[in-house]
């Protein structure tokens, strides 16, 4: 999807969350294979930077798997998806509530939570400033919004599929799908990054999703995630960042560590002012 006018904006906006609201096949080859291990990483985080017993609201759930595995960990949990078809009710207990609602207009009052967390959904969001000052809005004074995600604007994303085409693997869409498109990627998201860097500007810009693919991660994101994006936007908005990408793997770390906004992972989290 073009960032160009507003209708364009505002269609595109609506066909995703049509398309999140009523896809068996989403729930069905995506979501419902998330286990456990899934989101490991995501549970490690959110126990590194929010102390047990805080109150929660893990945007886009999904199923409401994550809420419940966090909320078996101790904390008082909100699950929050777009879609009522993907929450699975039955998940719901003493410190478990999911709720059905979009992450620009939560049903939540102002500065009444501890943390707000997100695994794998900036992604997936047209409007990604207003779900940002969403998040900022509900969390408390001296609370954490973490975001963790794929860098969809990493040059080593294309450069993977790369090798992955060469060994005759099945690439992921958003790498390209060709050895010339993976090319053009790297150079592309190169040079986005290091725009991005020098800038000094947020610049939320859009992809047009792929939705006929609901089982490839990420065919269906919308918006490149990006930690440059996501940690200057919050800190123009008066927010401490606190964290950032580590990386899986030891290369990964060493990347993380010498060119951060290269890293595949995409961690950002921060903190609102106590006052």
């Amino acid at each position: 999807m073009p960032s160009g006018s507003r209708e364009t904006l505002e269609d595109g906006d609506a066909r995703l969350k049509e398309f999140y609201r009523t896809s068996d096949q989403y729930l069905s080859m995506n979501l419902a294979g998330h286990d456990e291990a899934y989101f490991a990483l995501f549970l490690e985080r959110v126990s590194r930077y929010v102390p047990a017993g805080s109150s929660i609201v893990d945007l886009g759930c999904g199923t409401g798997f994550s809420s419940h595995l966090l909320a078996a960990r101790g904390y008082r949990v909100t699950g929050v998806d777009i879609s009522e078809k993907f929450l699975d009710r039955k998940l719901e207990r003493d410190g478990l509530v999911l709720v059905s609602a979009d992450a620009s207009a939560l049903p939540i009052p102002d500065g009444s939570v501890d943390a707000v967390v997100s695994y794998e959904f900036i992604e997936h969001v047209v409007r990604v400033a207003e779900v940002l000052d969403e998040m900022i809005r509900v969390v408390r004074p001296g609370g954490t919004i973490l975001i963790l995600s794929p860098n969809l604007v990493s040059p080593f994303l294309p450069l993977k599929n790369i090798l992955d085409i060469i060994r005759g693997r099945v690439p992921a869409e958003v790498g390209g799908r060709t050895l010339g498109q993976a090319g053009r990627l790297v150079f592309r998201n190169l040079w986005l990054s290091l725009e991005k860097v020098f800038s000094g500007r947020v610049s939320f810009l859009l992809r047009t999703p792929d939705l006929s693919r609901p089982a490839e991660a990420d065919a269906d994101s919308v918006y490149p995630a990006n930690q440059i994006d996501l940690r200057r936007y919050l800190r123009q908005r008066g927010l401490v960042l606190v964290g950032g990408s580590e990386g899986h793997t030891f290369s990964g770390r060493l990347l993380a560590y010498a060119f951060p906004w290269m890293c595949g992972e995409c961690c950002v989290m921060a903190r609102k002012p106590a006052n």
